[in-house]
C-alpha cells in the first residue's frame, strides 16, 4: 500500500466517526451500521504497510547561469547536478566498502540519487534516494550521505577545526569531487543553497567559495599516518567514534572510525586488551588534527 491509501482510510474513518457522533442513541440500527463500517475500515488500515516519507534535498542556484525563476542554463545544470549526485553516491558507497581512487564505485546501483523535480527559490532541483528503506526509522546510506554533504558544504565557511572535522575520513576521490563541484560554481559565477530536513545552508557570494577552495588546496591540507600502542576504552558503533589510551604517554586520544572497519561494535568485546592501531591524522592549516581509525587493530597476544 502507498501513503495515499493510508491517508484515504484515516480520512474515511474520521468522516464516519463524525457521522456516528450525529446519530442519536435511539437510532440503534444506523449506529450499528456505522460502527461496523468503522471496524471494517480500521481492520483494512491495520493491513496497510506504513509508508516511508522520502527524504528530499533541495539544491538551488543563484548567479549568472540562472534566469530568474524561469530556468538555468543546461550545461551548468548538467555539470553541477552530476557532480553533486556523484559526491552523494561516493559518500553513500563508502559506508559499506572502501572507494578506490579510480574504477567503479562499489554498490553504485544501491547509492543512486533521483532528481524528482525542480525547486523554487531562484532555480534548482529536488533529489531523493531511489530506494524505500526498512525499518522505517533507519536512514539509508544515501540519506546519511545527504546530511554529510550538507555538513561539508556548511563547514566550507566555518573555521579550520570545523572543516577538518567534516572532511576527516573522506577518501581522496570524494574530496576531489567536492572541489570540482565548488570549482564549477566559481567558474560559472554562481552560488548554491542546500535544504535538507530542517537545515538550510547557502553560500552568500562566489568569493566565499573561492576562499573555501583555497583552504582545501593540497598545500593547506595535511594527512599523516601514525601508530599507537595501548588499549581501547570504548567505541560508539552507530556514531563510529572511539577512545583509546596510549600506553607510552598515558593520554587518551579519540576520533572517527573509517569505513574499512566492518564491525566497530566488535572492538567493545576486547576493551582493555593491548592493541596497536594505525590512524590517519588530518589537519587543515593551523587547525587541530582529526584522527581516523582506518585499519583493523592488531591485538597483542600478551
Amino acid at each position: 500500500m502507498i501513503l495515499s491509501s493510508e491517508k484515504r482510510l484515516r480520512s474515511e474513518i474520521f468522516m464516519v466517526e463524525q457521522m456516528l457522533a450525529d446519530v442519536p442513541e435511539e437510532a440503534a440500527i444506523d449506529r450499528f451500521s456505522l460502527l461496523g463500517r468503522i471496524e471494517s475500515l480500521r481492520e483494512e488500515l491495520s493491513q496497510v504497510q506504513p509508508s516511508v516519507e522520502p527524504k528530499v534535498v533541495k539544491l538551488t542556484f543563484r548567479g549568472r547561469p540562472v534566469v530568474g525563476s524561469r530556468g538555468v542554463f543546461a550545461d551548468f545544470a548538467a555539470k553541477t547536478t552530476s557532480l553533486f549526485s556523484e559526491l552523494v553516491t561516493l559518500l553513500a558507497a563508502a559506508q559499506s566498502k572502501p572507494v578506490s581512487w579510480t574504477g567503479p564505485i562499489p554498490n553504485r546501483a544501491d547509492s543512486q540519487v533521483l532528481v524528482t523535480g525542480t525547486a523554487t527559490g531562484s532555480f534548482g532541483f529536488e533529489f531523493q534516494d531511489h530506494t524505500v528503506q526498512q525499518p522505517l526509522f533507519d536512514d539509508s546510506p544515501v540519506v546519511q550521505a545527504f546530511g554529510q554533504v550538507q555538513q561539508v558544504l556548511s563547514s566550507i565557511v566555518a573555521d579550520d577545526d570545523q572543516l577538518t572535522e567534516a572532511i576527516a575520513g573522506l577518501d581522496e576521490r570524494a574530496v576531489t569531487t567536492l572541489k570540482k563541484f565548488l570549482e564549477a560554481l566559481v567558474s560559472h559565477d554562481a552560488v548554491c543553497r542546500m535544504t535538507f530536513r530542517e537545515k538550510d545552508f547557502g553560500f552568500s557570494d562566489v568569493a566565499e567559495i573561492r576562499r573555501g577552495l583555497d583552504r582545501l588546496a593540497s598545500d593547506n591540507f595535511h594527512e599523516e599516518d601514525e601508530k599507537y600502542f595501548g588499549v581501547f576504552l570504548g567505541v560508539l558503533p552507530n556514531r563510529r567514534t572511539f577512545e583509546f589510551r596510549v600506553s607510552s604517554e598515558e593520554t587518551v586520544i579519540s576520533g572517527k572510525i573509517g569505513g574499512d572497519i566492518v564491525d566497530p561494535a566488535a572492538i567493545n568485546t576486547r576493551l582493555g586488551i593491548p592493541a596497536e592501531i594505525k590512524i590517519t591524522a588530518t589537519r587543515l592549516g593551523h587547525g587541530r588534527a582529526r584522527l581516523v581509525l582506518n585499519e583493523e587493530p592488531i591485538w597483542s597476544a600478551n
